[in-house]
C-alpha cells in the first residue's frame, strides 16, 4: 500500500505539469487515466 500511496503521490506531481503544457479542461481526464494507470501497473508489479 505505501508504494501505492507513493504511486499517486508522484501522478499527483505529474498532473499539474501535463496541465500547464496543456492548459485544457481534459487535462483532469488525462490526470486520473495517469494515476488508474500508475496504481494497475503498480499492483501488477506486487503480484
Amino acid at each position: 500500500m505505501l508504494v501505492l500511496g507513493r504511486a499517486e503521490m508522484l501522478a499527483d506531481m505529474i498532473m499539474p505539469i501535463f496541465a500547464n503544457f496543456i492548459r485544457k479542461p481534459f487535462a483532469v481526464t488525462i490526470g486520473a487515466e495517469a494515476r488508474f494507470l500508475a496504481a494497475t501497473m503498480v499492483e501488477i508489479a506486487a503480484l
